[in-house]
């Protein structure tokens, strides 16, 4: 067995090719308690060995990309968590610097997303909803309602920690002030003395310009932006603009 299978973080099973079933141990009924001891421990849990990717397509974008003030709160405060063990807390100040520097893609097309491990496809591509791929957040179009649960949800998978879970759902679209201050009151955190290089470097860091490369698809810089354009607006534009265009990006067509 090269894999372990648990409850949490949840992990989309029935898309998985069967080889990669066949290498992994199923230890959902197994207490937190007896998958930490040896030799139990000794096996990576699936979820955190599949890294899901965008599949080959042309993504279209609702407007201009952006950051939100929310999740950049949220990470450079969770820089300074201290947790049980240095290797858990280097983790997730790791991905706490990672998301910082996350730009928030809005599309309009909709995710297809393929999981892979050490650069193998191990299943079948799959419609998403959000993805948190490298420095880059893509959400599909979705009601306020819905992003509040899917939002957390997403991100937390990568966290694999309840408690980070638990603030995640709190901070969604509030303000700094209220995201700080929720971190400061339930998580152990640094003195920033002691904080390390690594999280210092990522509160300040510029969002990256790639924040992910497609699978043979094109350069996200190039990427068609749609603009939301009501109803009214439809019926009184000019019959030529509704001939179809096309602009040919990296290989690619994309129509708009």
């Amino acid at each position: 067995m090269s894999y372990a299978l648990t409850k949490q973080p949840p992990i989309h099973w029935e898309n998985l090719h069967t080889w990669i079933k066949q290498k992994t141990a199923d230890w959902q009924e197994l207490s937190d308690a007896v998958r930490s001891s040896t030799p139990f421990s000794d096996l990576p849990t699936l979820a955190r060995c599949v890294e899901e990717r965008l599949f080959d397509q042309s993504l279209q974008f609702a407007g201009q990309p952006d950051q939100r003030d929310w999740l950049i709160t949220f990470g450079a405060q969770l820089q300074w968590v201290e947790l049980e063990t240095a290797a858990e807390t280097e983790r997730i100040r790791a991905l706490a610097v990672r998301l910082t520097q996350t730009t928030w893609y809005a599309t309009t097309c909709g995710l297809e997303i393929t999981p892979y491990i050490d650069g193998t496809p191990v299943g079948a591509s799959r419609r998403a909803d959000v993805l948190w791929l490298d420095r880059g957040l893509y959400v599909d179009q979705l009601p306020k309602a819905k992003l509040a649960k899917r939002i957390p949800e997403v991100i937390s998978q990568t966290f694999e920690c309840p408690e980070i879970k638990a603030a995640l759902d709190y901070s969604f679209e509030r303000s700094p002030a209220d995201v700080r201050e929720y971190l400061e009151q339930n998580f152990k955190l640094a003195p920033p003395a002691s904080l390390p290089q690594l999280a210092s470097d990522g509160a300040n860091a510029e969002p990256a310009e790639e924040p992910v490369t497609l699978l043979s698809g094109p350069d996200p810089k190039n990427l068609v932006q749609v603009p939301i354009v009501n109803e009214d607006q439809q019926r009184n534009s000019r019959p030529h603009r509704d001939r179809r265009q096309r602009q040919r990006v990296s290989g690619h067509t994309i129509r708009h």
